[in-house]
């Protein structure tokens, strides 16, 4: 996509020579927001951080804390949670006696953070004592704010870039590919429930940089969205500016869709036969494209007026995408 090229006087290796022009806004170049972001996520890897293993009904809790918040305070809350951990195992040779003792109240207090750095406004006090079903005082809230603080240097903000934050800048740059102005916002809608989910894929978090993870995820909810396999003009400008490997993608894409919605049906995509709500086991409540069970066997209780330890429910975004989905047989401009 990038052409290479020899010109007098300059340093061919240096020379980039890009295909379509990129969109600018008062002087600030498209292409010179992705180089940043190229850099500061090899500079600062998310990666590294996420090689972390945490309980994951830790994370199934701090999620459903932040599931009406958006998809970049959701991520950055289950970062921030890692990075409390890592910074702990990195300090003390991987002892993590010295961390908080309870972990929900760090979790508690990871999403009140995210919020704050995002919106500049956390989470009301009276709220976090619902979501703990009162197990915490606030001096317990406020010690654990203190203890994540410390760990974190009192650095909230990761200098590095999220998924969630990919996601939407390529899709912008990247809108004049669809053909109706509002396809773009379905398929973000789509990719932002799909970014969650690979919250719990710690393989996949750890294994690929964000930009390539972003590129697949749009793949696959484009996938999600045209319920077949088809390579579109969009996908191919978006592997380009995340500077991926076509192959690489579509290879990642089917992992990212497997995870998503489990492997029958991501099979069913991937060969061309479509999906139906009989693949799903539910006919009168439309066809949902992502589920998530959330299973509370794992480790000790979580005090969560809408989770108990004896049941199992199916994550909000469940509801969200079924009533996103839009069955068009051909949604993208074929390339």
């Amino acid at each position: 996509m990038a052409a290479h090229g020899r010109s007098s006087g300059r340093d061919a290796s240096k020379l980039e020579v890009y295909l379509l022009p990129m969109p600018a806004y008062n002087g600030l170049r498209g292409a010179d927001i992705l180089t940043t972001m190229h850099e500061s996520q090899k500079r600062n890897p998310i990666r590294d951080v996420w090689t972390v293993k945490l309980p994951k009904k830790l994370i199934e809790y701090i999620s459903s804390v932040c599931e009406e918040h958006s998809p970049q305070i959701r991520q950055d809350a289950v970062l921030m949670l890692k990075r409390y951990a890592w910074q702990y195992a990195r300090s003390r040779q991987g002892d993590s006696s010295a961390m908080y003792q309870n972990l929900q109240v760090v979790a508690l207090t990871c999403a009140n953070l995210a919020a704050k750095h995002w919106q500049q406004h956390g989470i009301p006090e009276q709220r976090l004592h619902w979501l703990s079903r009162n197990s915490f005082t606030r001096q317990d809230f406020i010690e654990a704010e203190v203890d994540v603080l410390r760990a974190l240097d009192c650095n909230v903000h990761w200098d590095g870039v999220l998924l969630a934050e990919w996601v939407p800048l390529v899709l912008h740059l990247c809108a004049s590919f669809f053909k109706q102005t509002d396809q773009a916002a379905i398929v973000n809608g789509v990719a932002a429930h799909v970014s969650d989910v690979l919250a719990f894929q710690d393989d996949l978090m750890s294994s690929y940089w964000p930009s390539e993870l972003a590129a697949a995820t749009l793949h696959a909810s484009m996938m999600l969205c045209t319920k077949c396999f088809h390579q579109y003009a969009v996908s191919l400008r978006i592997n380009h500016l995340c500077r991926c490997d076509e192959a690489k993608v579509a290879n990642l894409s089917e992992k990212i869709l497997a995870a998503a919605i489990g492997h029958k049906c991501a099979e069913l995509i991937l060969e061309g036969s479509g999906m139906t709500a009989d693949d799903y086991g539910s006919q009168d409540q439309g066809t949902p494209i992502l589920i998530l069970v959330f299973s509370h066997s794992d480790c000790g209780p979580i005090h969560h007026p809408t989770l108990s330890c004896s049941s199992s429910i199916r994550s909000s975004a469940e509801d969200g995408l079924s009533a996103t989905y839009i069955p068009l047989e051909v949604l993208l401009p074929a390339y």
